[in-house]
C-alpha cells in the first residue's frame, strides 16, 4: 500500500512539472499531406505594387540531394531606392530530415546599414543550442550570446512552414508547436480561418501567433 501511495505522489509531481504550454501541443507526427517536391519560389517585394523594393528566393529541397537529406535555402535583399535608404541582405540555410521533417541545423546571416547578425542553431532529439553573433559595423567587435533549450521536437523557419503545410488545414483547424527560428524558442499557434482565392489562385487564410517561451 505504501509503495502504491508513493507511485501516486511521484506521478502527480511529474504532471505538475509539465508546463501548461506543453499540454496544448499538437501531435508530433506530420499531417496527411506529403513533403513538397523540390521547388524554388521567387518573390518581388514592392511599395504598393508600384516600386520594386526587394526580392526574396525560397528553395525547398534539391533534386540532386542524397536520400535522407532535404536542404533548404533562402536569400533576399533590398533593391533600388529602398536599398539606398535601407540597405539589407540576408541568407539562411538548413538541412531537414524528410520523414519528419525536422531540422538538424539552421544558419542565417543578416546585414543592414549598422550591423551584421549571424544565427546558428543545432537541433537534436533532446533540444536545441543556439549562438548569436552581432557585429556593429562601427566597431567590428562581435557580441556573442549562447543559449540552450531542452525540448523536442522543435522546428526552424523552413520546417515550421513544411510542418504546417503537411496538416489537413480544414477550416477551424488549430496547429500548435514549438518553433526555434533564430535565437529564442516560441510557441506557435496557427489557426485556419478559411479557404478562398488570392489573385485568382486557391489560398488558405491563416492566423499565426507567436509567444516566446
Amino acid at each position: 500500500m505504501r509503495t502504491a501511495f508513493l507511485w501516486i505522489i511521484a506521478a502527480s509531481m511529474a504532471c505538475a512539472d509539465t508546463p501548461e504550454w506543453q499540454k496544448s501541443l499538437s501531435p508530433k507526427s506530420p499531417g496527411p499531406h506529403p513533403l513538397v517536391a523540390p521547388v524554388q519560389l521567387d518573390y518581388m517585394i514592392s511599395w504598393n505594387g508600384a516600386i520594386n523594393a526587394g526580392q526574396v528566393t525560397w528553395q525547398f529541397g534539391d533534386k540532386t540531394s542524397k536520400p535522407g537529406e532535404f536542404p533548404c535555402i533562402a536569400k533576399g535583399n533590398s533593391l533600388g531606392l529602398a536599398a539606398s535608404l535601407f540597405p539589407y541582405k540576408c541568407a539562411a540555410s538548413t538541412q531537414l530530415i524528410p520523414a519528419t521533417p525536422r531540422p538538424s541545423f539552421f544558419h542565417s546571416t543578416e546585414t543592414d546599414k549598422k550591423t551584421t547578425t549571424v544565427f546558428h542553431v543545432d537541433f537534436s532529439d533532446t533540444g536545441a543550442s543556439s549562438r548569436a553573433f552581432v557585429r556593429p559595423h562601427a566597431t567590428g567587435t562581435d557580441h556573442v550570446n549562447s543559449r540552450s533549450f531542452a525540448f523536442a521536437p522543435m522546428y526552424d523557419m523552413f520546417s515550421s512552414m513544411l510542418f504546417v503545410r503537411s496538416q489537413a488545414l480544414k477550416d477551424g483547424d488549430s496547429i500548435i508547436f514549438v518553433t526555434h527560428p533564430f535565437e529564442e524558442p516560441y510557441l506557435c499557434h496557427v489557426t485556419v480561418l478559411g479557404h478562398g482565392k488570392f489573385n485568382g489562385t486557391d489560398a488558405i487564410k491563416l492566423d499565426i501567433s507567436l509567444r516566446m517561451i
